[in-house]
């Protein structure tokens, strides 16, 4: 039941996370222009993770890889203390698997 309720605070709160770093890949994909406040919301709430990212992964083609690594890195994360809390996790294989994704 704790489990459980864990579980939905982490999902909603990676999901809310996720979904604003794919809406600043959006943004800067289409190069849209929205409101300034709404701009400048995405961008503060997504800097923490997207500036460290953008060392390692620089935006190449006009699309920022990084934001959207983020994204991926966010869900992935998620998805692994999702699995630890329902007792799934194996920790071999979830290296293994981080493994061939890096």
């Amino acid at each position: 039941m704790l489990a459980n309720i864990f579980s939905i605070i982490i999902n909603t709160v990676t999901g809310f996370f996720a979904g604003v770093l794919l809406l600043r890949f959006w943004m800067q994909a289409v190069r849209v222009r929205p409101p300034q406040q709404l701009g400048a919301f995405v961008f503060q709430l997504s800097d923490w993770l997207v500036m460290p990212l953008r060392k390692v992964l620089p935006g190449v083609g006009g699309y920022d890889w990084s934001s959207l690594m983020g994204a991926f890195l966010i869900s992935l994360v998620a998805s692994l203390c999702d699995d630890f809390l329902r007792g799934y996790l194996f920790l071999p294989d979830t290296l293994l698997v981080l493994w061939h994704v890096v």
